[in-house]
């Protein structure tokens, strides 16, 4: 006979059904035209099995985009420190935002979802926790990058700068390049030539 499953672990599987139908509803439907309705009829779930998990779509939502762009930046994290030498770096950091780039609806939902929460007080401690992990993959990105025997970053400074002109830049290049103003090879060319600019100018000196 097969082991039942805890109170802990019914718990978590319901969690993972919910969140892989939420993201469902969600890529399919937009953030605004989802509701916690079609989550739960995606899920096989009642409401109650929906809010007994989550406080609302604010808060699912946010989780679903979390879980993915954190593997994101894993992803981009392991194939940047596999690689050996600037150059290397780079060709696997292009490779990585030119996948990210093609994942247009997740594009589309992360800035549906900013633009609907924006002027929510209780979602903005949250949005900004997403933010900062972003500005916290893109930083190890940078020094990751200038990370050969020779060379040092030591202007933290000059990498908060870099930092957030990284993040507007991406996130700009990004949303244009979802909605169809920006091409995606000139998106692509534009964040790894930035990227580049920036590691030069961290490079402050040579051990």
């Amino acid at each position: 006979m097969p082991k039942a499953l805890t109170r802990e672990e019914l718990q978590a599987r319901t969690r993972e059904q919910i969140l892989t139908a939420a993201q469902v509803v969600f890529l399919t439907r937009g953030y605004n035209a989802t509701t916690m309705g079609q989550i739960a009829a995606e899920a096989g779930r009642s409401h109650g099995s929906i809010y007994s998990n989550f406080a609302g779509k604010e808060e699912l939502c946010l989780e679903v985009l979390r879980i993915h762009f954190e593997q994101v930046l894993a992803d981009l994290s392991h194939a940047v420190l596999a690689m050996r030498g600037v150059d290397a770096k780079l060709a696997a950091t292009r490779e990585q935002w030119r996948r990210l780039l093609e994942q247009s609806e997740w594009i589309s939902l992360a800035a549906d979802f900013v633009m609907a929460t924006r002027n929510n007080p209780e979602q903005e401690q949250a949005n900004r926790a997403t933010i900062d992990m972003f500005t916290a993959g893109l930083q190890a990105l940078l020094y990751a990058q200038a990370a050969t025997e020779d060379i040092v970053v030591d202007d933290p400074a000059l990498v908060e700068q870099a930092i957030a002109a990284l993040v507007a830049t991406g996130v700009g290049l990004a949303v244009g390049q979802a909605l169809g103003a920006v091409p995606r090879e000139v998106a692509t060319n534009a964040f790894i030539e930035n990227l580049n600019v920036w590691i030069q100018r961290t490079e402050i000196r040579r051990s």
